[in-house]
């Protein structure tokens, strides 16, 4: 089964769209399709694994594509469904380099019409403190939300990772956070510690304080409903659009755009890329560790960036 974690990477994929992007099922059916045909081409050219769909690879898709016989809006649809797929990979760390963002639409080109690529959504650190600050902290819903934002932003957590957080994994002494990334197929990946700032641990201090009869043990979910059972994906997705809206926040924001807004403020502010990896990738304990003894750019960045906000 030399596809099958191929196969499970697309039905990740796929998912995502569903859940996290409220693609609807015929929308996600023709990305299956597209998808599919990617597969039939590599197979064809004896590509046996993702991380061989290289420069070389999309250069003959482009030219399997000019040859085609399906329309102009077939063909775009497959280029944008492959594009936003390598993306997803890329972002999920499945592959080191986007080689899919290569990929052009041929005829496009041919009648030299450029395909724009689609610009993700960043939020300066103005609007970053108007998105945080939005929530009722008074109430215990209000208090959840901000706590459950901060923390995302401070360490760059996925939607997925943050509803996976149970007690046990704050350190709120160190300012130190266990994150585990949700299996694909039963494949288990390494947590990693991830530090966050004072205005982050306030949050939920906060938070915790209002949620006593919640955490009766080191194993409960750190974020959920007012029902107690577990938040989904797509409700942390409608939480931050929640409050998006009421700051005024005009983008189209989605939980990876706090993890994304991390990035560029932590390099605006000095972070080097081997320290952005360490913190957002999925690092060993034993490096994660060495946080709590350097003094690393990351960190300085980090505190710096704190300041700022």
């Amino acid at each position: 089964m030399e596809r099958e974690k191929d196969y499970a990477l697309v039905e990740g994929y796929l998912s995502h769209l569903a859940k996290d992007r409220g693609f609807s099922e015929n929308t996600i059916q023709a990305y299956r399709c597209d998808l599919q045909k990617l597969y039939d081409f590599a197979n064809e050219t004896q590509t046996y694994d993702v991380s061989e769909m290289r420069s070389a690879f999309f250069a003959q898709l482009e030219e399997r594509l000019l040859q085609s016989k399906a329309s102009d809006s077939a063909v775009a649809r497959f280029v944008s469904s492959v594009r936003g797929f390598f993306r997803y990979l890329y972002e999920e760390r499945e592959v080191r380099i986007d080689y899919g963002k290569e990929l052009e639409n041929p005829r496009r080109r041919k009648s030299a019409v450029k395909v724009q690529p689609k610009q993700h959504t960043i939020l300066s650190l103005k609007e970053i403190s108007l998105l945080l600050d939005a929530p009722d902290k008074d109430t215990w819903q209000g208090a959840r939300d901000a706590a459950l934002m901060e923390l995302m932003y401070a360490g760059g957590i996925r939607a997925g990772e943050i509803i996976l957080l149970r007690y046990h994994d704050l350190d709120l002494q160190l300012n130190m956070v266990t994150v585990r990334t949700p299996s694909v197929k039963g494949e288990d990946r390494e947590p990693r510690l991830v530090p966050f700032g004072d205005r982050a641990r306030r949050a939920l201090m906060h938070y915790i304080g209002m949620s006593r009869d919640i955490f009766t043990t080191p194993y409960a979910f750190v974020f959920v409903a007012e029902s107690g059972h577990t938040l989904t994906r797509q409700s942390v997705w409608k939480i931050i659009r929640k409050h998006a809206a009421a700051a005024g926040i005009g983008k189209e924001i989605s939980p990876q755009t706090l993890r994304r807004s991390l990035i560029s403020h932590l390099m605006e502010n000095g972070a080097d890329e081997k320290s952005l990896q360490q913190i957002l990738g999925a690092s060993s304990p034993a490096t994660a560790r060495r946080y709590r003894r350097e003094d690393s750019s990351m960190r300085r960045a980090y505190n710096k960036m704190q300041k700022l906000r």
